[in-house]
């Protein structure tokens, strides 16, 4: 937890020993974030997938899907 990214030690490192903020006290990645590299740097955003239950027209089968999207929110994507 240096501020410096180390693949082979670390899945993340964001610089600091905060939890809840996307990147553990043990530089892991945690659920619902997803973390990207920026200057050795973890940068991490909070990601959550939405689920949707498409009814069918037909009363007996049930159809479900999954979406891939992006979220966009004051100029700041969020992605899954």
């Amino acid at each position: 937890m240096d501020g410096f990214h180390v693949k082979l030690l670390e899945q993340c490192d964001d610089g600091n020993n905060q939890n809840n903020d996307g990147c553990s006290d043990i530089c892991q990645v945690e659920s619902n974030w997803k973390c990207q590299q920026d200057n050795n740097i973890s940068v991490c955003k909070y990601s959550i997938q939405p689920k949707f239950n498409l009814p069918s027209s037909q009363k007996k089968t049930k159809i479900i899907k999954n979406f891939d999207y992006t979220l966009v929110k004051n100029n700041e994507s969020f992605y899954r």
